[in-house]
């Protein structure tokens, strides 16, 4: 008999701890701040770094520590993973709003100077 079944795929595992930071209440900061401070990138190292159930938080844990909660190593993997994807989808939002912004400044007509007129011709975009 083994002592460890592999049921799920890390990808999955990964996934399904995203689900579940994302609906706790505190556990993660909600909607998209800016995290101007890196702070879930600092706690996905945090787990990453922590190699067991380690009870006293990092001096690096961003956050309070009554939501540092690892567990053994592969947990404390799953838990980093999980942080990180949260984190490039947070960006990837960004980056989707940043370029709705520059596509809809783009489609702006340019200011002429007083007196200029305006044609085709002195029109960028």
């Amino acid at each position: 008999m083994r002592q460890f079944e592999i049921v799920k795929t890390g990808i999955e595992l990964i996934a399904e701890e995203k689900t579940r930071l994302l609906s706790v209440a505190g556990r993660m900061p909600t909607g998209d701040r800016s995290d101007e401070l890196g702070e879930i990138g600092q706690a996905a190292r945090c787990y990453f770094r922590c190699a067991g159930p380690d009870k006293i938080a990092p001096m690096q844990w961003p956050w309070d520590d009554k939501y540092w909660k690892p567990g053994n190593r592969r947990d404390n993997l799953v838990a980093s993973g999980a942080l990180v994807r949260i984190e490039i989808e947070r960006l990837q939002r960004f980056e989707k709003k940043i370029n709705a912004e520059l596509d809809r400044l783009q489609q702006m007509p340019v200011a002429a100077d007083v007196g200029e007129e305006i044609t085709m011709d002195n029109v960028t975009v």
